[in-house]
C-alpha cells in the first residue's frame, strides 16, 4: 500500500474510531501481527512483493485465532468459489465497498 493510500485509509477509519495499522506489503504485515494484539484483519488478496493476502491471513490465524478476518478481493467469481470453503477467514469482500459497508461488518 503507497503511503497516500495508507493515510487515506488511517484517516477514514480513525472517524469511525478504530486504532488501525497499514503495511505495504506481507512481510510489513507479518513483523506486525508478530509484534501487537489485533482484534480485526482487513487484507487485499493482492499485495506488493511475494507473497498475498492468503499468507497474511495464516499469519494472523496462527498467532490470534479468534481475531476477525477479511479478505478484499477484486474479482468477483473468487468470491463465490471460495463462500463455500473460506478457507482460514471470516468474510470475502468484494471491491469496491463503501467505509460504511465495512463498519457494519465488523
Amino acid at each position: 500500500m503507497t503511503n497516500q493510500c495508507a493515510k487515506y485509509y488511517q484517516t477514514r477509519w480513525d472517524c469511525v474510531s478504530f486504532f488501525v495499522s497499514t503495511t505495504a506489503n506481507v512481510s510489513e504485515a507479518i513483523h506486525l501481527i508478530d509484534s501487537e494484539a489485533f482484534d480485526v484483519l482487513l487484507s487485499d488478496l493482492q499485495m506488493a512483493g511475494p507473497g498475498d493476502g492468503f499468507t497474511v491471513i495464516s499469519a494472523m490465524r496462527h498467532i490470534s485465532p479468534n481475531a476477525l478476518m477479511m479478505l478484499f478481493t477484486g474479482y468477483p467469481a473468487l468470491k463465490e468459489a471460495m463462500d463455500a470453503s473460506f478457507l482460514q477467514m471470516d468474510e470475502i469482500l468484494v471491491k469496491p465497498m463503501r467505509l460504511p459497508e465495512r463498519v457494519d461488518l465488523i
